[in-house]
């Protein structure tokens, strides 16, 4: 999910999971008189649960495979619509207590597992994601979703430790649409059928004008993870169920037989091509994802060439376990990598897709069946009641234990508001100081020397004009890296033109300008109306040195009289991302070619002085860079303030000092 999620879109944020980001497989329709199963339905769940683990495993022919979100919210939308309907022309009335009684029965337990699970991923990581213990809360809470909307950028899920619990956000979509939906169904109903037609048709219009409009105004975040922009796909799942129920669909078998294959071969069209960080993903292939599995329930729910093909035994098994599989598939990849396995990328994944059908099948068999037999039983007691509350409690708890003193990451999103506000104080002006300049990187380094700075009695301060988190010095157009791609924000731009008006607001007091950038200079980039290029390429080369000789002029006109660059070691983005393996930014020929690009600057401009920070990495020992850079690119907070302590600050200061000796500058590692 980017995440997500981890797929966070962007935050995206992962997503973002999963950003970093997947959903729940809606639960199967018991063997009743009142709604018969229908096993090809299983099938769909099986095919899409099975995009959305090729997705989050990073294969690039399920680029799309988020789309296995839409055809869950739209399958659950029919079924629930269906079930509410045959028990309201049973009775002419709806137990919403037996209907609550029953989602829960059927949904908490392997929720509560899957978090459990998480916890114990993030009880044996070296590092975990910076909140995670709200993350944790919002997941119990059932408002995941908001969470990763509200609390983080989109760029904290393409860098930082992703969450364990990132696919929980389409489950809580799916608990926010129960929590409303039957209480809606019944007072409807108490007027007429007509009623319920017009308020779905309504609601899915509106949820779908919004989505459009949130994706003009480039809110891609919102439109992912907002609950009314998700309800319309639900809706529409909503809407046939409610005109056209299995019974009456096997009567048109032959006709929909074909439109279910026409359907199914675009959404697959879509899982191939579609791309999570791209603008009109949303506008696009949402709605068509939604619509084109209508048609799939339709022909899935008639007999025909569809319906036996979905019928195929191993398909059905795996559709009626797809929750299971959905909620516990996260949090083992994210605890069986590569280096933990010493298993390379086919294999690490083989094993990560048994370990999840096994636990699948295991709270299947043992715990979720057997708990919503329990929970179907007729008359309900006080004690039955108490038991969800009872298990929600002590997993409440378990959590606030469990999450207490772990070892964050670093905090990208927080670092950059620290080193705003810093910026804003006041700063004595017999105080030398060092204005920071770049990108997330920068950030870490700002706040590290802030405590630096400190403990050495204000030996130095740091105002700082880091430009918002995922963004660098960068060029107009589209960038395509960590699996996406799309065009570069203004913010990028709008806060590079902001570089000199930051120097001459320091009143004379900023002599010195330290830039810390790279990762994102590393991406691919496509200029308007041209081709993709990197760095290597002369035209992308001659664009990037002219746009450094550029920042510096500024950061010189603005006062500064001495501009250190650090160089960049090379970047492991899929250290804690696997799917990120073969990513742009870890090409090491890339950060080679911009750290000469630098030197080359240097060497033109005698006010810029270079410090080797890529040299200093690459002499770690392998163990001591993975130990430091967790994530494979920022250094850990502890490892930045130490190498501000035992390098970059005594540098920092020698630099300061020479400025006013006939000396040159110091440099090197």
């Amino acid at each position: 999910m980017t995440a997500g999620g981890p797929d966070r879109p962007p935050t995206l944020k992962v997503v973002q999971a999963m950003g970093p980001r997947a959903s729940r497989a809606p639960e199967p329709v018991t063997r009743t008189a009142r709604s018969p199963h229908v096993a090809a339905l299983d099938g769909i769940r099986a095919l899409a649960v099975a995009v959305v683990l090729a997705f989050h495993m990073g294969y690039p022919w399920a680029s799309g495979g988020f789309l296995g979100v839409s055809v869950f919210f739209t399958l659950s939308g029919y079924l629930i619509t269906s079930l509410l309907l045959t028990e309201h022309r049973r009775s002419t009335r709806i137990d919403l207590g037996g209907f609550y009684r029953r989602r829960i029965g059927r949904l908490l337990p392997a929720s509560l597992l899957g978090v459990m699970l998480a916890l114990l991923v993030v009880r044996r990581a070296a590092l975990v994601a910076p909140g995670v213990r709200g993350d944790f809360v919002a997941t119990l809470a059932q408002v995941a979703n908001w969470r990763w909307l509200l609390s983080t950028d989109s760029y904290a899920d393409l860098f930082a430790v992703p969450s364990p619990l990132l696919h929980y956000w389409s489950l809580a979509i799916e608990e926010q649409f129960y929590l409303l939906y039957a209480p809606l169904v019944a007072w409807a109903l108490r007027s007429s059928i007509r009623r319920l037609h017009r308020l779905l048709l309504g609601g899915l219009i509106a949820s779908w004008l919004l989505l459009a409009g949130l994706v003009l105004a480039d809110k891609a975040d919102l439109a992912y993870y907002a609950t009314p922009v998700r309800f319309g796909e639900i809706l529409a799942g909503g809407l046939l169920g409610l005109v056209a129920a299995p019974t009456r669909l096997g009567a048109r078998a032959p006709r929909l037989a074909g439109w279910g294959w026409v359907a199914l071969g675009a959404i697959g069209f879509g899982v191939a091509t579609a791309n999570v960080s791209g603008r009109w993903t949303y506008l696009v292939w949402l709605p068509i994802t939604a619509l084109a599995t209508l048609a799939l329930i339709a022909a899935a729910t008639a007999s025909g060439s569809l319906s036996r093909v979905l019928s195929w035994a191993p398909l059905v098994g795996i559709g009626r376990i797809s929750y299971g599989i959905y909620v516990y598939h996260w949090p083992v990849l994210l605890f069986l990598t590569e280096d933990r396995t010493g298993l390379g990328p086919l294999l690490r994944n083989v094993l990560c897709l048994a370990v999840t059908l096994a636990l699948a099948t295991l709270s299947f068999v043992f715990v979720e069946r057997p708990v919503l037999r329990w929970a179907r039983r007729p008359r309900a007691t006080r004690r039955r009641l108490a038991v969800p509350a009872v298990a929600w409690g002590v997993a409440f708890a378990a959590v606030m234990v469990g999450t207490a003193n772990l070892k964050p990451a670093p905090d990208l999103e927080a670092a950059s508001k620290v080193v705003a506000d810093d910026f804003d104080g006041v700063v004595d002006p017999n105080t030398p100081f060092v204005n920071v300049f770049g990108d997330s990187t920068a950030a870490v380094f700002a706040v590290a020397l802030t405590h630096w700075g400190g403990e050495e009695r204000d030996l130095i301060g740091v105002p700082v004009a880091v430009t918002p988190l995922g963004c660098g010095i960068e060029l107009r157009g589209e960038r395509r890296g960590r699996g996406g791609e799309g065009p570069i924000s203004d913010k990028c731009f709008d806060a590079l033109a902001s570089w000199r008006s930051k120097i001459e607001a320091s009143a004379g007091g900023g002599r010195v300008a330290l830039i810390a950038s790279g990762p994102w200079e590393v991406t691919d980039h496509r200029f308007p109306g041209d081709t993709w290029r990197h760095l290597g390429d002369p035209v992308l080369d001659a664009a990037y040195l002219e746009r450094f000789r550029s920042a510096v002029d500024e950061l010189l006109a603005g006062g500064a009289e001495r501009i250190v660059w650090l160089t960049t070691p090379p970047l492991d983005p899929a250290r804690l991302r696997p799917e990120l393996e073969g990513d742009s930014q870890g090409d090491p020929a890339r950060m080679e070619r911009y750290n000469e690009l630098v030197r080359q600057v240097a060497a033109e401009v005698p006010q810029v002085v270079v410090l080797d920070l890529a040299s200093l990495v690459e002499s770690w020992p392998e163990d001591v860079d993975r130990d430091r850079r967790v994530d494979g690119i920022h250094f850990s907070p502890e490892a930045a303030d130490e190498l501000v302590d035992t390098w970059l600050g005594p540098k920092l200061l020698e630099v300061i000092a020479a400025l006013d000796e006939p000396a040159g500058v110091p440099g090197g590692p």
